[in-house]
């Protein structure tokens, strides 16, 4: 593909160096990598801050529970479109007390609790980690 050739009298485009362009290449690879490092940070403290919240709510009954990320830094009432549905919300001990069998699975998965390839417990074992995870600090 040939470029036109400028006007007769017009001042020639200015040539882009590529060295310049590589080095630009370069600073915008590493600003992306540092925004995930910050962006995961932040997700850690969220989450931390959610967790040292809900450590001082008992039961959840009088202030229910903040809502906790999950290690992909979603938020567990939120689906993710070709990934999960939303999860039923962890509220209060009842709520954790009723959830079933699957939503338990998933959230356990989910938070990081039980590997993929390892088998879950059982549904009563999954309450009580997920409520240990979230700062619940009533027993089931």
């Amino acid at each position: 593909m040939s470029v036109p050739a400028p006007a007769p009298g017009a001042p020639a485009a200015p040539a882009v160096a590529p060295p310049l362009l590589a080095g630009t290449a370069l600073i915008l690879a590493a600003l992306n990598r540092l925004e995930a490092r910050v962006a995961a940070r932040l997700d850690t403290l969220d989450r931390r801050l959610a967790i040292v919240a809900n450590q001082s709510r008992g039961a959840g009954a009088s202030l229910p529970f903040q809502e906790v990320l999950l290690a992909d830094g979603t938020l567990p009432s939120q689906p993710v479109p070709g990934a999960r549905n939303a999860l039923p919300p962890l509220t209060d001990l009842d709520s954790i007390r009723n959830l079933a069998a699957v939503p338990a699975g998933i959230y356990v998965r989910e938070y990081g609790l039980v590997p993929a390839g390892v088998n879950l417990p059982a549904v009563g074992q999954r309450r009580v980690m997920i409520a240990h995870y979230i700062g619940c600090t009533v027993p089931l």
